[in-house]
């Protein structure tokens, strides 16, 4: 067996701690010299050795047990040797992390990590990094393994790092209640506290929850306005800068919300942005879906939405959307096509199915972009059945399809065509005109211009017949004061 190494049996000095984010500082455990238990000095063996009876037995006994534990030294060893080569590691992180070489530090305490698992200390250590490194969700996995490391009598230090994790990645109840914890150990469980820093936290914690609330109570009220901006509130207390940090279910309120309030573009861009930073979440995916089918993208929707079914195939949303999406197009086909042929009845009573499977939903705009198209569809097909009855109810679909849409040209212009046909010239020519300045605001729309201009100067035409009209029939049916009689 080969000899025993001789190991530095000092412990290894502890940090002092830094003005900015204090480090933890393990030590390193220590070799004990002497012989390992089971073993004694050569001089004592040699006065040892059985009488010649037992020689050959208990001699090979002897060896065989040796060997044993000569295994379990150099097993000892290794670890030993690890022990100190991660401290070593440990330790060139702390001097990187000083000099606010961050990445260095996190890489030093990262192979640390790799050689001893088990010192809470270069967990702690590496939190301290990514913190500063703005990288909270990764700090808070390192602050919850060195809680867990130090189960039996947790560190005030990791505590306080924990608290501001979570807090800084959007969960203000979790860090409220892990600052109880802390108040306990640094108050000597009485509950009074004089440290600023837990003080600090548990203020901005009970802020945020407060925001949260409020975003809960808000939207229960249907009152979208104010939902958005607690959310936005909540959102200012996260301490990570460009975003990263904010939970995946803000991301998901913040398109809901404008959903809910119409901003269609809004939503499409907080969901690009969602996806910026969770770029494999099917939920956002799904939700994108629904932002899609609601601003009558259907194609488009239909393929994010298996994407979003790809990355979870039990996705219950984007299965419900991706069924919806088929259904409403297989029933608006058939409406499409009895209009094509004239089935005005027809054509009628499939655009009011396909308005039944968009719905009315508050919380999706009341329908959309979708549900105003639909609308406007109908109103066409029941301005072509032309009774009065028909005409009104056209003109109702139409005030609802620009609610909802207040762009939509095609709409502004059957409202105009339709009080052309009831002779209502100056109505039909402002509405044209208005139909006119959103087409040129819009993009493709250079041949339904010049229609338009076309419509409005027949109009014109026609509203000038009929006060010439007006005009002789008052002459010819009153007495006039330039003809005695």
């Amino acid at each position: 067996m080969g000899k025993k190494r001789k190991t530095d049996n000092k412990p290894v000095n502890e940090d002092k701690g830094s003005a900015r984010t204090s480090l933890d500082v393990p030590r390193a455990s220590t070799a004990t010299n002497g012989a390992p238990d089971g073993i004694l000095p050569s001089s004592q063996q040699q006065d040892a050795i059985p009488s010649a009876a037992k020689g050959k037995g208990k001699g090979k006994e002897d060896g065989e047990r040796t060997e044993k534990e000569g295994g379990k030294e150099e097993e000892e060893e290794k670890v030993e040797d690890k022990s100190v080569e991660a401290d070593r590691l440990k330790e060139q992180g702390n001097v990187a992390f000083k000099a606010g070489r961050y990445d260095e530090a996190v890489t030093r305490y990262t192979d640390a990590i790799a050689l001893v698992s088990s010192q809470a200390a270069y967990y702690g250590n590496r939190a301290a990094a990514y913190i500063s490194l703005k990288q909270f969700r990764l700090a808070l996995e390192d602050c919850q393994k060195a809680k867990s490391l130090q189960q039996a009598s947790p560190q005030l230090k990791t505590l306080l790092r924990l608290a501001r994790c979570q807090l800084a990645t959007g969960s203000p109840s979790p860090a409220l209640s892990t600052l109880r914890e802390a108040q306990a150990l640094e108050g000597g469980g009485g509950g009074g506290t004089t440290n600023r820093d837990l003080w600090q936290l548990k203020t901005n914690a009970e802020t945020m929850q407060r925001h949260l609330d409020s975003v809960a109570k808000a939207r229960a009220k249907r009152d979208w306005s104010t939902a958005s901006a607690a959310l936005e509130a909540a959102r200012r207390g996260l301490e990570g800068g460009e975003g990263r940090d904010v939970p995946t279910e803000w991301r998901c309120w913040a398109v809901e919300l404008k959903m809910a309030r119409g901003d269609w573009n809004g939503a499409m861009e907080a969901v690009k942005d969602a996806q910026r930073y969770e770029g494999n979440s099917p939920d956002i995916y799904a939700l994108r879906g629904q932002v899609l089918f609601l601003t009558n993208k259907p194609a488009e929707s239909t393929s994010i939405l298996r994407h979003a079914i790809s990355l979870d195939p039990e996705n219950a949303t984007a299965r419900r959307m991706l069924k919806r999406v088929k259904e409403l197009e297989k029933i608006k086909e058939d409406g499409n096509a009895a209009f094509k042929y004239s089935k005005w009845e027809e054509a009628v009573a499939k655009y009011s199915e396909a308005l039944e499977v968009v719905g009315e939903n508050p919380e999706e705009g009341e329908g959309g972009v979708i549900r105003a198209i639909l609308l406007s569809n109908r109103a066409i097909a029941l301005s072509k059945i032309g009774t009065e009855e028909k005409y009104e109810e056209a003109l109702a679909d139409l005030d609802v399809s620009l609610k909802l849409h207040p762009d939509g040209w095609k709409a502004v212009r059957t409202r105009a065509r339709i009080h052309l046909a009831k002779d209502d010239y100056e109505q039909a020519i402002s509405d044209f005109r208005e139909a006119l300045e959103l087409a040129e605001s819009g993009l493709g729309n250079d041949g339904a211009q010049n229609e338009l201009r076309e419509e409005i100067r027949k109009a014109e035409v026609l509203l000038k017949r009929s006060k010439e009209k007006d005009y002789y029939s008052t002459c010819f049916s009153a007495p006039c004061s330039c003809y005695p009689f």
